[in-house]
């Protein structure tokens, strides 16, 4: 049995958490939608491994489609769809994903040379590869129009299956687009992470000297704030002083060049610490960038 690589276990990780964190996500204001998205993502990944051997790459990819199909979901539910009822949503929910799976098993061969290739494919029309997202976006805009409609409770349930099922059968028509995105899209996902494992060293040293710097200028603030005669900074368009936890997370929000404006200098002294931290914020950044990229050419040498 071939033993999995770092850039699968890498993503495979990432799918897991992502798909954990969407459903916890929904599911406090759609209920067993959470659940219905893990059972999606969980069964899909399940069917593509056990039936379309050495589909681990194109499984990992459809699971990440899952959960962006899902986040869309939630955005035309609320956005065009909000009386219908919880087993509507539920069912319309499946239906596309059910639609892919059937489309997947009848035309299982073809689907196998896909999903069991180890490049991502060359087309020389592109294009079709998109193909499946034009009745799906059709739909979608369509879907503005309901809330003007004004329906009873059943219509609403009726509107919203009859999109859901016209987006099932696009998706079962269009299977074979879809795995084709969805495969070169998982294999460029699973290079990405086999890459980021690369730079595992070089970046834990940039944020390790990066976490020093936010934490020792974090210290000086606190200490200019703590043994200033007059106040040096405002918190809330208050002047006082700063506590650590405060002066910490100034201190990041410097060093990153946010500026959310919650915590600002109001003293000179305050500003020039701030124009130094910015400056050598920026100086770490490019300095960080480079030795990372000598850290890749030199392991590439070797």
């Amino acid at each position: 049995m071939q033993r999995p690589d770092r850039g699968f276990i890498y993503a495979l990780a990432y799918t897991v958490g992502l798909l954990l964190l969407v459903a916890a996500a929904i599911g406090p204001e759609l209920g067993g939608l959470g659940i219905a998205l893990l059972a999606a993502g969980g069964g899909s990944f399940a069917f593509f491994v056990l039936v379309f051997p050495g589909s681990r790459a194109f499984a990992v990819g459809l699971t990440n489609g899952i959960a962006v199909y899902a986040c869309l979901f939630v955005y035309f539910l609320e956005a065009n769809f909000g009386p219908v009822e919880l087993w509507a949503r539920l069912l319309g929910f499946l239906l596309p994903v059910a639609g892919f799976l059937c489309s997947a098993g009848v035309q299982r061969r073809r689907i196998q040379q896909i999903v069991t290739a180890s490049q991502p494919r060359d087309t020389r029309h592109p294009y079709r590869l998109f193909l499946w997202a034009v009745p799906v976006a059709l739909v979608g805009a369509a879907s503005f129009l309901v809330p003007a409609l004004q329906l009873e409770q059943a219509g609403y349930d009726l509107v919203f299956l009859g999109a859901m099922l016209l987006i099932a059968l696009a998706v079962a028509w269009l299977g074979t687009n879809i795995a084709v995105f969805l495969l070169d899209s998982s294999l460029l996902f699973e290079q990405l992470f086999q890459r980021l494992g690369r730079l595992m060293t070089a970046a834990f040293a940039f944020l390790s000297f990066y976490s020093l710097l936010v934490i020792a200028f974090g210290a000086v603030y606190r200490l200019l704030a703590h043994l200033a005669t007059t106040p040096q900074f405002a918190v809330g368009g208050v002047l006082r002083e700063l506590t650590f936890s405060e002066a910490l997370y100034f201190s990041l929000v410097t060093l990153a060049t946010l500026g959310y404006g919650d915590v600002v200098p109001a003293a000179a002294g305050a500003r020039i610490l701030v124009a130094v931290q910015t400056v050598t914020g920026l100086l770490l950044l490019l300095f960080g960038f480079a030795e990372i990229q000598r850290a890749l050419r030199e392991r590439g040498d070797r």
